[in-house]
């Protein structure tokens, strides 16, 4: 039982890892794409 536990505790922590990696180079290209048009009305 504590191994099924483990084990369902690492992989629930590998896809939240997953996730914010993925939010965080999401979040990077909508900022980029923001900055690159505000430089480009400017």
């Amino acid at each position: 039982m504590d191994t099924l536990e483990a084990e369902i505790q690492g992989a629930i922590e590998s896809a939240f890892t997953t996730l914010l990696d993925s939010i965080d180079s999401l979040v990077e290209e909508v900022v980029d794409t923001i900055v690159l048009q505000l430089q480009a009305t400017m």
